[in-house]
């Protein structure tokens, strides 16, 4: 079985917000997938992650132990996909005597 991040993020997204309604709008995703993909998780791991009221949802205690090991999941997919778009900066520092002019050192360089 794999895990898709996208559910555990819907359901991060429950649990912060407590509404079906209001998890749709911080995702930008339609209330009916939320909800049907959670479903679908639920009868995939055979067992129950929400507590779905008239007023509110919240988390089952399945739903809570979820959340505790898909948050750090989440946490690590989204660094790796920023340490992916964005080279590893390396700094350099140049201490430069008196009489250097800055352009100078930059055509030597090989910066112009």
């Amino acid at each position: 079985m794999v895990l898709d991040l996208k559910v555990v993020r819907y359901l991060l997204a429950l649990s912060q917000t407590g509404s079906l309604t209001q998890a749709r709008l911080a995702l930008g995703v339609p209330r009916t997938t939320i909800s049907r993909r959670l479903l679908a998780l639920e009868e995939q791991l055979q067992v129950t992650l929400i507590q779905r009221s008239a007023q509110a949802v919240s988390l089952t205690d399945e739903g809570q132990r979820l959340m505790e090991r898909g948050v750090p999941l989440l946490d690590a997919a989204h660094e790796l996909t920023e340490s992916l778009r964005r080279p590893e900066q390396v700094g350099l520092k140049i201490a430069l005597p008196p009489g250097i002019v800055v352009e100078q050192l930059k055509i030597l360089i090989g910066l112009e």
